[in-house]
């Protein structure tokens, strides 16, 4: 076997069984559930699947422009334990970032913490509340479980945007280019090696600054699609997308490319792309936008990769040296677990 197919063999085998892109399964059968029994309504634009739902206050009026995010997400309870002040800061920085993925602007956040331990319950909403700074926004409403034996911290976000700036993270057409918007400036996280921080040691302007490229990505129409890349890493967000948008990849290996800082510790594009990438969306982008997309990135301090393109197929496929293999059928990865 020729050293080209051994590492494109053994990046797929990698992926397939990483956990935070196994997890996703259990996604799809729920939002199934959802769609088929849940109390419909027009107010709703766009629902589940995306990383901000988007609603219409006057559906009936076709001259309202503004349409309100919503997003919500929880941290883990292991992660909460031990780094209390981490999770409740993540708790707000995760859906910040799922506002800013459609193109939007957060309005007001709240939470809900809960631990049986005053010292832990202290540390989270310290976190919390060292997030709504940094990310400017307010904390309005929450909740406290002061008896439970969990520790955990969850978050809900409101935004806005206009509804003709909506990007839908299922939209991305045949012939897309899938291209990676981040922050290369960061380090290591101390939770564990696959989370690149980009956060903790950055002022509020600095992070907006960063953040506000997904705004005038969407201001100007440059995307038909958009994800933050979270725990499921590059690939994992990207299985999303494709699933949402009912459309395939394929997927260059040779034009990934990691932070100095990464290389330097000798990580490798497997590693890369199963890192929490913190200030990092996935796009699908028109070609003739990619440029443009580009000097946009530069002007916010972001990078700007194009890694492959969107295809018709239900194919996530990775090329590598001339060799190519299938890393899933993304029909197949949705109904493993039903």
């Amino acid at each position: 076997m020729n050293s080209a197919l051994n590492f494109l063999q053994n990046f797929i085998k990698e992926i397939r069984k990483f956990n935070n892109i196994k997890r996703k399964e259990v996604v799809f059968p729920l939002m199934d559930k959802v769609r088929e029994n849940s109390f419909s309504s027009l107010n709703v634009f766009r629902g589940m699947g995306e990383d901000s739902a988007a609603v219409l206050l006057n559906p009936s009026d076709p001259s309202e422009d503004t349409l309100v995010l919503i997003t919500t997400d929880g941290i883990d309870e292991d992660f909460s334990t031990k780094l209390p002040w981490s999770a409740g800061f993540c708790a707000i920085m995760v859906c910040i970032d799922d506002i800013y993925a459609c193109g939007g602007e957060a309005i007001a956040a709240s939470c809900i913490i809960s631990s049986d331990d005053p010292k832990k319950r202290d540390e989270l909403m310290k976190g919390i509340l060292d997030a709504t700074h940094r990310f400017k926004v307010p904390l309005v409403r929450g909740h406290t479980a002061e008896n439970s034996k969990n520790v955990g911290v969850s978050a809900t976000i409101i935004g806005k945007i206009k509804k003709e700036d909506y990007i839908s993270a299922g939209a991305a057409e045949p012939d897309d280019i899938v291209m990676i918007v981040a922050d290369f400036d960061g380090k290591v996280g101390k939770s564990n090696k696959y989370h690149w921080d980009t956060i903790t040691f950055k002022n509020s302007d600095e992070l907006l600054k960063k953040r506000s490229v997904m705004n005038s990505i969407a201001s100007l129409h440059l995307a038909h699609a958009s994800k933050d890349i979270s725990n499921g890493g590059i690939f994992g967000t990207l299985i999303l997308m494709l699933q949402y948008s009912q459309v395939g990849a394929e997927i260059n290996l040779e034009l990934i490319k990691l932070p100095k800082l990464l290389v330097e510790m000798d990580y490798s594009e497997l590693d890369f792309s199963k890192m929490f990438l913190t200030t990092a969306f996935l796009l699908a982008i028109p070609k003739k936008n990619c440029e443009k997309v580009s000097g946009l990135c530069k002007e916010h301090d972001m990078i700007g990769i194009q890694i492959g393109s969107i295809t018709e197929s239900k194919m996530l496929t990775f090329t590598y040296k001339g060799e190519r293999a299938e890393l899933v059928n993304i029909e197949d990865f949705i109904h493993e677990k039903k």
